[in-house]
């Protein structure tokens, strides 16, 4: 994935895809009046690009883009320091300075991202915490290792726990507000990531899914960073049924992401067995934020 643009596509990992049925399951409570905390690095700007490489000479090519309220583990060592230019989401950007390792999880091998686009020391709530607050996990011991976390803001912070190819955990998140955490599954996880829409903070989580063997596919779910996590619009990504004797049907497209919409551009074809085209349908699905904070395309 480069700039703004999500790839979707119906050829991910096997190991981030899950059967589900639905999103609606049950929620998990517990509070505290104050939840111990470590201090972390918090991406500061709206978007920042992050490179793989070594210290010295990190890679020309975005490997990550980092957007704002992303935690980051920062390496306590700075990396070198070099002139990038390029694009991110679209736009024309440029960084110059040191810059720090950093990584999402514990797991994570980490990238590299600009001194200038982290602020340090910000206090969120640890992953041993918010591990130790969600029941049923299948693999405890690994949450602590593979959790996300996003900074909402001074009283409240996201986390997620992937699917993965490296433990047998469905997806969980969870949200952390003024000491009370609520929790709930969100089978298929595979990605998430914030986002600034009409004014206000929200996360979008990329899911897989396999309705059938014949039916797969994948989702955006937009989420409200409240209590309950509802789930407020999904746009569907990509889709592959072949459960038709005589052809398949696939969705294929780009999501874009700016500050008012969210904007899907595609393409839905019907191809025959034998490979022929029988119709190509082009997308464009636009999604607004209301004054009400809802979704509406």
């Amino acid at each position: 994935m480069s700039g703004g643009l999500w790839q979707s596509g119906a050829m991910r990992s096997a190991a981030a895809v899950v059967s589900w049925a639905g999103l609606t399951l049950s929620l998990v409570a517990c509070a505290d009046p104050k939840p111990p905390t470590e201090r972390v690095a918090v991406v500061a700007e709206a978007v920042a690009p992050a490179f793989a490489g070594h210290k010295t000479q990190p890679g020309k090519e975005v490997a990550q883009v980092l957007h704002r309220g992303d935690v980051r583990r920062a390496d306590p060592e700075a990396g070198g320091s070099v002139d990038w230019e390029g694009k991110l989401e679209g736009a024309d950007a440029r960084r110059t300075g040191p810059f720090f390792r950093v990584r999402a999880t514990r797991a994570e091998v980490g990238t590299w991202a600009y001194r200038s686009d982290l602020t340090f020391d910000v206090e969120v709530p640890t992953v041993e915490w918010i591990c130790g607050h969600v029941d049923g996990l299948a693999e405890p011991a690994a949450c602590t290792d593979f959790l996300w976390r996003i900074r909402i803001d001074d009283n409240t912070t996201f986390a997620a726990l992937l699917v993965n190819g490296l433990t047998s955990q469905e997806g969980q998140i969870a949200l952390v507000a003024r000491g009370r955490l609520t929790r709930r599954a969100l089978p298929g996880l595979s990605r998430v990531r914030p986002a600034d829409l009409g004014g206000k903070r929200y996360v979008l989580a990329t899911t897989r899914w396999i309705k059938a063997p014949e039916h797969t596919g994948g989702t955006l779910v937009v989420l409200a960073p409240t209590p309950g996590l509802p789930a407020i619009a999904e746009v569907l990504l990509d889709e592959v049924d072949a459960r038709d004797a005589v052809k398949v049907t696939t969705r294929m497209g780009e999501l874009q992401v700016t500050g008012e919409r969210i904007r899907f551009v595609g393409v839905r074809r019907e191809m025959s067995r034998e490979g022929q085209e029988l119709s190509a349908v082009p997308l464009d699905e636009t999604y607004r934020i209301t004054a009400d904070g809802k979704i509406e395309r």
